[in-house]
């Protein structure tokens, strides 16, 4: 069964973008989602590809793009207001959870994954402990920080032994099964020097979420 839904998701991906044109939409290569204030406030790194005189590609940056709302689905239609080509989030590397979100409102979370086709879900996921998600993309030393992460995160995982990696389909699987405890790499920010720090276990006492640090 999971095969089949595995399936699924890849051929529904490739279908849209095959579909649409490169030119018309910004890929979306990291997210972070906090929960402030009873609002979801979303950071989009989203890949910039500028064309040459000739229309080819001639560079490549990542730009950053804010929304906020009721839901994860209204803040992210709120950022594609904002921006000229249409979003497209089928390649996700990363996604980074802050801590008011982990504690609260993951429940929400998951179920915009489930519900949304065109987003597979074997991107990493990644919790900041101490604040806001939002505050790990937000780095001026960095041009390309999702690449920067994804490997920081390998190597850490499998070389060093200091973390472990975790996508978002194991992180939900483990959610809904009684017998395992959901745990997830933690990572922090200090004098914009971002580095990863251990790992968060996420446990329901009473109906909330809470997470072990």
């Amino acid at each position: 069964l999971v095969l089949l839904f595995n399936s699924i998701m890849f051929l529904l991906t490739h279908f849209y973008i095959d579909y649409n044109n490169l030119n018309n939409i910004a890929i979306a290569n990291t997210l972070a989602v906090d929960f402030i204030d009873g609002n979801y406030e979303v950071t989009i790194q989203i890949l910039d590809l500028k064309k040459d005189a000739n229309g080819n590609n001639d560079s490549e940056k990542d730009v950053i793009y804010k929304g906020s709302g009721k839901t994860i689905t209204n803040a992210i239609r709120n950022v594609s207001l904002s921006y000229p080509k249409e979003l497209y989030l089928g390649h996700l590397s990363i996604v980074i959870i802050g801590k008011d979100l982990i504690n609260s409102n993951l429940e929400e979370l998951f179920e915009y994954f489930i519900r949304t086709p065109a987003v597979r879900n074997d991107f990493y996921v990644l919790v900041n402990s101490t604040g806001k998600a939002s505050e790990i993309l937000d780095s001026p030393k960095s041009a390309f920080p999702s690449k920067e992460l994804v490997t920081t995160l390998e190597i850490s995982a499998k070389e060093v032994g200091a973390t472990t990696k975790v996508n978002m389909e194991e992180f939900i699987n483990a959610y809904i099964n009684d017998t395992i405890t959901p745990i997830i790499p933690n990572i922090k920010k200090d004098n914009d020097i971002t580095t990863l720090n251990g790992i968060v276990a996420v446990t329901v006492v009473l109906g909330a979420f809470v997470a072990v640090y």
